[in-house]
Order: structure tokens, then sequence, then C-alpha cells
């Protein structure tokens, strides 16, 4: 496979897209109020930490707040990508898609410097209970490498303006497109 279709038809969106993803102002903001607030729901991370359902192992699901939004938008782009026979270009997004390290340890350094030793009595660090957003990030650069097939595929896109302001999107109340979604 040639570099200039590594990601299909929408190689330069994907690799332009990609190199974004350095740039942006990872969770500096989270917490913070923004121009939007009044069309979201805000919360804090006592929210998200008091509702997160542990799973075997001590494992949190970080995206039970998005009920059946994420699996609707989810199957929209696997359905694009098997009925057009893009599993290579699929699989080369999810590879390609990495949250920068130096941002997201900052990020959890902070988190550990306000709430220091476990969290509650749950026998974690707060960190170790809040995963990076990396599948909203993928399924914005996979909606981006379908583009050329469905220009309206937007959930995952819709929800990167609120990354580079510094955001974390983390859910979603209602039915998708109805509702409101939840930001931290």
């Amino acid at each position: 496979m040639t570099k200039t279709a590594l990601f299909g038809p929408q190689t330069d969106l994907v690799v332009a897209f990609l190199a974004e993803l350095e740039n942006i102002p990872w969770f500096s903001r989270v917490g913070e109020s923004s121009e939007r607030d009044s069309d979201l729901i805000r919360v804090d991370i006592h929210f998200l930490l008091a509702t997160s359902s542990v799973v075997s192992g001590g494992d949190t699901d970080q995206y039970m707040h998005w009920g059946n939004c994420l699996a609707a938008a989810e199957s929209k782009i696997d359905r694009l990508v098997f009925d057009h026979r893009r599993m290579d270009e699929d699989a080369a997004v999810r590879k390609a898609v990495q949250l920068p390290a130096e941002p997201l340890d900052d990020f959890y350094w902070r988190l550990t410097q306000q709430f220091e030793g476990y969290y509650r009595d749950t026998c974690s660090y707060v960190h170790e209970l809040i995963e990076p957003p990396v599948l909203l990030i993928r399924g914005a650069a996979l909606e981006t490498m379908l583009s050329d097939l469905d220009p309206e595929l937007r959930f995952f896109r819709d929800l990167m303006p609120f990354f580079k302001d510094g955001f974390w999107p983390c859910g979603w109340q209602g039915t998708f497109p109805d509702g409101k979604l939840i930001l931290w």
C-alpha cells in the first residue's frame, strides 16, 4: 500500500487531523466554564468517579455516560468500513491515533496533586480511574477517513471543538441528537 493510500481517498485529511492532535491544549480547561455552558450539562470529577461503574479487575467504564449514542455512531462507521471494504484503512487509522503523552501526563499529574492517595474507598488513585478518551478521538479520525462516503457522519468530529478548547466531552444525556452533551 502506498503512503498516499494509507488512509484511503481521504488520506490528506486524516494526516492533517492526526497532525492537529499534537497542537490541542489537552484537558487544559477541564472544570472551567465555557461560553457554551447554557447548552451543555457540566460535571466535575466527582460526578464521573461516583457514577463510573466498576467492572472486573477494578477497571472502570469511562464511556457509560454516553448511553447508546456511542454504539450507534460506531455502528455507522463499521457499516461503511465493511460495505466499502476499507478494513485496511480502518486498521491504519486505529493504529495511528495516539494522544500526545506529555499533555496527558501533565493532566494526570495535576489530578495526583489535587487528590493525594486513594480516591475514597476505591483503593485506586484518581488517575487510575480515568482513562484517556482515545475512543472518541479515534472515532473522529475514522469519520474523517470515511467523509468521502458520508459527509454527514459527524458525531465524533463534532466533539473535537471541545477538545480543541481544552475540555473533555464525557457523555450525552438523552437520545442523540436530542439531549445535551455532558462536558467536564
